[in-house]
């Protein structure tokens, strides 16, 4: 799975911007959501920041919304949303 992550700030918060590359739905494994909740307590002890913190998962096709993907993912975006009119 290739995946590239970003960081958008804000003055009250600060997204965790994961864009993933998949040919269909993906969905979040237990493995996947434990790697995310790594990078996210990463990037608050490393930047000390007290900003709210929200994961956005940018996809081609979305996301499968099970038990993994409530427990890590704030916000998705799919290309779809991205490109509507």
């Amino acid at each position: 799975m290739n995946s590239h992550e970003f960081i958008i700030g804000r003055k009250e918060e600060k997204r965790i911007l994961e864009r993933l590359y998949r040919s269909k739905n993906f969905a979040l494994t237990k493995s996947y959501s434990e790697e995310l909740s790594r990078k996210k307590s990463l990037f608050q002890k490393s930047t000390k920041t007290k900003k709210g913190l929200f994961i956005t998962l940018i996809t081609p096709f979305g996301a499968k919304e099970n038990e993994h993907f409530h427990n890590i993912v704030d916000h998705q975006i799919s290309l779809e949303a991205l490109f509507k009119q």
